[in-house]
């Protein structure tokens, strides 16, 4: 889809250059704050939360190229065909999203917390809103 859209740009005598996107990122199973938003999860729903690695371009490969220790989770409401014409969040899991967030805010313990960073994407309000979570720990 790049080199089409690219050669129609070519056409009209635009210069095209392709960026290398976002970098990866490896989740870490050994993470404090996953294991508290696992347990956070657990008591607001009783029930154990699906923690899974996705195939998406995500700032959190970003703040890791700069940051290297970063203990980071990325997590949010369900969202369907994500930055296509398509694009839809599953609006009975923004109330979910919300309590978990704040109940894993109530139990990070701030003593070791060296960075907090909300990242939210509100160009559509609620329809695309994004939040990332991440948190530094200090060694």
């Amino acid at each position: 889809i790049a080199n089409q859209v690219a050669s129609v740009f070519k056409l009209a005598g635009a210069q095209v250059t392709h960026g290398d996107g976002y970098p990866g990122w490896a989740p870490n199973p050994d993470s404090k704050i996953l294991k508290v938003a696992q347990e956070t999860y657990k008591r607001l729903f009783n029930k154990d939360a699906k923690i899974m690695a996705i195939h998406a371009g995500l700032e959190c490969g970003l703040f890791l190229e700069k940051y290297p220790n970063l203990d980071m989770i990325s997590f949010g409401p369900t969202l369907r065909d994500v930055h296509s014409p398509n694009e839809r969040i599953q609006i009975d899991t923004v109330g979910l999203w919300w309590s978990h967030l704040l109940e894993l805010l109530k139990n990070i313990n701030i003593q070791q917390m060296s960075i907090l960073f909300f990242y939210v994407n509100a160009r559509k309000l609620i329809y695309n809103k994004f939040v990332f979570l991440l948190t530094l720990y200090g060694k």
